[in-house]
């Protein structure tokens, strides 16, 4: 790759993007990268609507605002599940298949944030898919679905470390970033967990936790 784009003897062009929040595959930039005589910046995010955007920069830890396509629309609020039962998770993920199918179509994946083999729906898995009421929905890791697109990502196995830990924040944000229109989010923190995630945003009393956590995140709370 490095000669490729510092050949300058065939009159071509090559074009590398990346995005520093995306590094979720190693721990460095590529020296053709890092080394570049020319880096431009792209702000503009042309993907997601603007709720979606706002959300995986929360999820990120920023709390900028984000820098839309000046035709984005707002859309809805993507949705939080938080719950320590896994039928409760089992049931929102097949709730949020039936609620998005018809609009959507087949252009709906399932993002763990873990492997396949140690998700929540490992067992449900038919090769590459998950199989729901005569449903074929795609169910993959964020690291694979990086660089791709869906317009309903829903998002499994958010755990505390990928709440607290920088580098596991970037997958998250990798996943929820993969939205066009519709987010949903499941997590599994206890009573705790969220208060330490509240703690780290100098929120240590709130009379809804759960609540305080969803408004943090740009989410609607799912019951």
């Amino acid at each position: 790759m490095y000669d490729i784009v510092y050949d300058k003897n065939n009159g071509s062009s090559f074009y590398l993007f990346y995005d520093k929040n995306q590094l979720v595959q190693g721990r460095k930039l590529p020296d053709c990268i890092a080394n570049a005589d020319c880096r431009l910046t792209l702000y503009r995010n042309c993907r997601n609507t603007e709720n979606i955007a706002t959300s995986s920069l929360r999820f990120l830890g920023s709390k900028k605002p984000p820098k839309v396509f000046e035709r984005a629309i707002r859309g809805s609020s993507p949705t939080l599940l938080i719950s320590t039962d896994e039928a409760s998770q089992i049931r929102t993920i097949n709730e949020m298949i039936d609620k998005y199918s018809d609009a959507y179509g087949n252009s709906i994946v399932i993002l763990t944030c873990s492997t396949v083999e140690n998700s929540l729906l490992s067992s449900f898995r038919d090769g590459e898919y998950y199989r729901y009421n005569g449903k074929k929905v795609l169910f993959t890791t964020c690291r694979k679905f990086k660089g791709l697109e869906s317009d309903v990502v829903i998002l499994i196995d958010v755990t505390q470390k990928f709440m607290l830990e920088q580098e596991y924040k970037n997958i998250v944000y990798v996943g929820t970033s993969r939205a066009r229109f519709e987010l949903c989010v499941v997590t599994s923190l206890s009573d705790n967990e969220i208060s330490e995630v509240l703690a780290t945003e100098n929120i240590k009393k709130a009379k809804n936790a759960e609540k305080a956590l969803a408004t943090l995140l740009n989410t609607k709370l799912l019951k």
